[in-house]
């Protein structure tokens, strides 16, 4: 799409002309997720999501497996904690 039609749908600019639309998969239980890890990053009432994004660029680097988040913290999915977890 032209950048205006992205813009209008969006409503910010994108600068780079790429645009992604998905649907999310079910959350597993914690105990699945828990079964299979080592190191995990429990976070509780995060609701900055700059301060989530670099949480998960941190866990990312020290090799966590997992990050358990509880219904209280901010959207990992929203578009400025996924910008910041990829500093």
């Amino acid at each position: 799409a032209t950048p205006d039609v992205l813009q209008r749908a969006t409503g910010f600019h994108v600068h780079r002309g790429v645009l992604a639309s998905f649907r999310r998969k079910p959350l597993p239980a914690a105990a699945e997720v828990l079964a299979a890890a080592r190191r995990v990053v429990v976070l509780e009432d995060v609701n900055n999501h700059t301060n989530l994004g670099a949480i998960f660029r941190g866990a990312a680097a020290l090799g966590t497996d997992a990050v358990l988040l509880s219904p209280t913290c901010a959207d990992p999915l929203y578009r400025r904690s996924v910008r910041v977890s990829m500093g």
